[in-house]
């Protein structure tokens, strides 16, 4: 048994159905060669006995608490449940079906008490059927890491023609005082998607002091099981996508920093309804759904504006399509 006194990081994990993969997520966890450290699995109503094997965890380490939730919450409010009882200095998170180099939290900590950083931005690896794919992060990021990664992260990568950076919060460490300060909590995914990205937009926009460390430390494993990719789990909806762009513009309205990144943000936006609008014409094949849709982007306060974003000079079956959507827009 192994007892603390100050908790260094706080690492929250929600747990809802992981199957076999939570146990090496959680021998992970304890094994970091960072020893103060708190755990806390917010389990979820899991069906499948997760809940069984976070107490058999628990009673070999006292640094894990557990959270259960009376009703299933989703990932996004568990986490929030997670944060109302963190103690560390700063704060990480895992999903219930990854796992992490052992030295993860002691390198990342060390880097960010050795310059005060609010946050510390990693990279991680994304693992499915046996292929690895890691990101890296350009040197270019190095100038202003939080203002080059909040406008790769809005624009959803536009300028590098790539994944957005940032959209995982995981291979990440937050200083809990940020949180703290300014009430920082995450979207409910049961109401808007992708609460990840939402957190790293807010949390960028609440720091100053960003540190980058270019080492693969986290491993994301694609789970079929996983709420994000779980069949019938409705976590990524038309409706979601764009309560969580709604929220985004209104945040930036709100910090007075739509002159400084709003351009960023219509390029995201306009990814996000293109996507959506053209999915509802090519493979739905729902001109309804599609006339529904484009009423829906017409309300949103930036919505002709996004749209009229899009430029493409290839003439590809997709482009047309996008041409066609901007001309009804």
């Amino acid at each position: 048994m192994e007892s603390y006194n100050d908790v260094k990081v706080s690492i929250i994990v929600p747990v809802y159905n992981a199957g076999e993969l939570l146990r090496p997520c959680l021998a992970s966890l304890t094994g970091q060669t960072l020893r103060d450290i708190e755990i806390i699995l917010v389990t979820d109503c899991p069906t499948d006995g997760s809940d069984k094997v976070c107490e058999e965890f628990a009673a070999k380490d006292s640094r894990i608490k557990i959270i259960r939730n009376d009703h299933n919450l989703h990932i996004g409010e568990s986490r929030n449940h997670g944060l109302k009882i963190a103690r560390g200095e700063y704060v990480g998170f895992s999903d219930d079906d990854d796992y992490q180099e052992p030295y993860m939290y002691e390198h990342l900590y060390r880097k960010a008490k050795a310059n005060d950083y609010d946050m510390v931005v990693s990279m991680d690896t994304h693992v499915e059927q046996g292929r690895a794919f890691t990101m890296d992060i350009p040197k270019e990021a190095d100038v202003n890491p939080r203002d080059y990664l909040l406008r790769d992260l809005l624009s959803e990568g536009a300028e590098r023609h790539d994944f957005p950076l940032c959209t995982n919060i995981h291979p990440h460490l937050y200083k809990r005082s940020i949180i703290e300060q300014n009430s920082l909590v995450f979207g409910d995914t049961r109401k808007i998607t992708a609460e990840d990205r939402m957190w790293n937009i807010q949390f960028f926009l609440k720091s100053r002091n960003i540190g980058i460390l270019r080492e693969q430390l986290y491993y994301h494993r694609n789970n079929p099981n996983s709420e994000g990719l779980r069949k019938g789990s409705g976590y990524r909806t038309e409706g979601k996508v764009m309560a969580y762009l709604l929220d985004i513009y209104n945040l930036l309205k709100e910090e007075q920093a739509l002159n400084n990144f709003g351009h960023d943000f219509l390029i995201g936006a306009m990814s996000e309804l293109m996507n959506m609008l053209g999915y509802s014409l090519t493979m739905d094949k729902n001109l309804s759904k599609f006339l529904r849709l484009r009423k829906d982007v017409r309300r949103l306060p930036f919505g002709r504006d996004a749209i009229k974003v899009w430029t493409r000079p290839d003439w590809n079956p997709s482009s047309i399509v996008r041409s066609v959507i901007k001309l009804t827009i």
